[in-house]
């Protein structure tokens, strides 16, 4: 059994609990000579280097444990770092970006967590808040997928870009994320999966139970117009149990381009949404005959002035394809 080591016996002397002193330097030291590390119940701040996590890593946070980001001027940083790695947990994290004192507008890819190239990840009760970017991005490094991601009970609020983002993954799980008040810059939606290029994978994805609130732009987008390509590529993913309010669109089906391409293979399921007071509850692109097929069941619309279940809710979905299914 590895020994857990208190990273409060690795600060320096005379060290302050107010998080006002920056200890990145004793912080990353003790990540890189010890697995597993208790964080201490008080708050640390940290610069734009970040942490960097080993593989076989275990970091345990305390009940008033918490990262603060230093004001920077940077266009991106990443608060926790966990690339090209395997075999990370990390429980309870509290982490707090600068974007509320951020000293440039440059950028926008400050973030909370970054997993990237990483395989069997596991993310226990974050909270993430304030980032100059997104509050978790997962997605690919020296075009290595990450893989085996599972984040528990994320609680994902006022980040600037996105709450979080999925660009290039293989068995990504998100169960019970709350994400609110994304808001800055686009995308500016609570998820995002969203890949980069055509050689990036999008497969196997489930979110369940996901919960958006008041997001500038969307509850959960997916945009894959950029995927499209003369492989035959596969993306499957369920979205189960959606509830969004007051985003301003509920949930966003991105489209595609007009290209000599392969369909994409594969099915996006999204089972029993609930979308309410959007300006929007469902919004659609074009050229659906690209993408996987689509099936929305059991959807629920609530609009601003009718607190209850939409009557004849198919009828206010206009369906530009026979690629998306609706049903009961």
């Amino acid at each position: 059994r590895v020994k857990s080591v208190e990273l409060v016996d690795l600060l320096p002397a005379k060290y302050v609990e107010n998080g006002s002193v920056d200890y990145t330097k004793y912080i990353q030291s003790a990540l890189n000579q010890y697995r597993n590390v208790i964080f201490p119940d008080f708050p640390l701040l940290i610069n734009e280097k970040g942490l960097s996590i080993l593989s076989n890593s275990t970091l345990i946070f305390t009940k008033n444990s918490k990262l603060i980001m230093k004001a920077n001027s940077a266009r991106n940083y990443e608060i926790i770092r966990i690339h090209n790695v395997n075999n990370v947990h990390i429980y309870y994290p509290t982490i707090v970006g600068d974007r509320y004192v951020h000293t440039s507008i440059e950028g926008e890819w400050g973030m909370g967590i970054a997993i990237r190239g990483s395989n069997n990840v596991n993310i226990i009760n974050p909270t993430i808040s304030s980032c100059w970017g997104d509050g978790i991005y997962i997605g690919k490094l020296n075009n290595m997928p990450s893989t085996d991601v599972h984040i528990y009970n994320a609680h994902v609020d006022q980040n600037r870009r996105n709450g979080i983002s999925i660009t290039n993954g293989e068995r990504i799980y998100l169960y019970n994320p709350l994400i609110s008040n994304t808001n800055g810059t686009l995308p500016m939606a609570g998820i995002d999966i969203e890949p980069n290029n055509s050689n990036d994978i999008i497969n196997t994805i489930l979110v369940k139970d996901p919960i958006t609130f008041n997001n500038a732009q969307a509850g959960i987008m997916i945009g894959l117009s950029k995927m499209p390509s003369n492989k035959n590529r596969n993306v499957n993913m369920k979205i189960s149990n959606h509830l969004d309010d007051s985003s301003r669109v509920g949930f966003f089906l991105g489209g595609y381009k007009r290209m000599e391409s392969l369909a994409l293979k594969g099915k996006i399921e999204i089972s029993n949404p609930q979308w309410k007071n959007n300006r929007n509850s469902l919004k659609m692109g074009i050229n659906f005959e690209y993408g996987p097929d689509i099936v929305i069941s059991n959807m629920v619309i609530i609009s601003k002035t009718e607190y209850q279940r939409a009557p004849n809710v198919k009828s206010r979905v206009k369906l530009k394809t026979s690629k998306i299914k609706i049903i009961d």
